[in-house]
């Protein structure tokens, strides 16, 4: 009956289950904001990898005896790069969307920012990710505030600052924080000082946490 009465809704079903389970839909919302609390709360994974290697030639990891197998799980799945399909489709939504992006801020105040990431605890290891300024054509690149150099978070590229061989952990979290944080406070009050820079870009440098805000 809910269903039919909903016919035509872009949101018949969530509608629908409403309707249907009140009681379950009420406690979920309850739930989602202890998850936001606990998200901000999270400051990362305590254990590193160091003393773990990886050899391009076997593509095969050799653990520190400090992992448990669980941990050593989780490297191993975190090892497993996507098919092609699923690449080039990552890379078709990063052409198509950041253009978008940046066409709907394109008269506003806000400050458009390209940073890289660190790519992963072996250096040796074959990259996860590209950089965006092989992804992006040079055109949309020059319409963003500015871009950080490929190499900012080089040195973060070591099995001390990862938990596994994608997701850095507390360690690598603050660095990583302190040092973005730096770089855009530094570059948005330079670009600030040229008579052409917009004043919303003053207001994004005004507001930047310092480095014990970072996280």
């Amino acid at each position: 009956f809910t269903a039919c009465i909903l016919r035509g809704s872009a949101y018949q079903s969530d509608f629908a289950d409403l309707l249907e389970h009140p009681i379950a839909r009420i406690t979920s919302v309850q739930q989602e904001a202890e998850k936001l609390r606990s998200r901000a709360a999270y400051k990362g994974r305590d254990y590193d990898l160091v003393g773990s290697s990886y050899d391009p030639t076997t593509r095969q990891v050799t653990f520190a005896p400090k992992l448990t197998e669980a941990q050593r799980q989780a490297v191993r799945k975190s090892l497993i790069q996507p098919s092609q399909s699923d690449t080039e489709y990552s890379l078709k939504l990063q052409r198509e969307w950041i253009p978008r992006i940046l066409n709907r801020y394109s008269n506003s105040s806000t400050a458009i920012v390209l940073t890289p990431v660190p790519r992963g605890p072996f250096a040796e290891l074959p990259g996860f990710s590209k950089a965006f300024h092989s992804i992006l054509p040079g055109g949309v690149i020059q319409r963003t505030t500015f871009s950080l150099p490929e190499q900012t978070f080089d040195f973060l590229e070591k099995p001390e600052y990862y938990f596994d061989a994608f997701h850095l952990n507390a360690k690598g979290r603050q660095r990583f924080t302190e040092t973005l944080v730096s770089e855009l406070v530094g570059r948005l009050r330079s670009a600030d000082s040229k008579p052409d820079f917009n004043s919303g870009s003053q207001l994004a440098a005004n507001r930047l946490p310092g480095k014990n805000e970072a996280n």
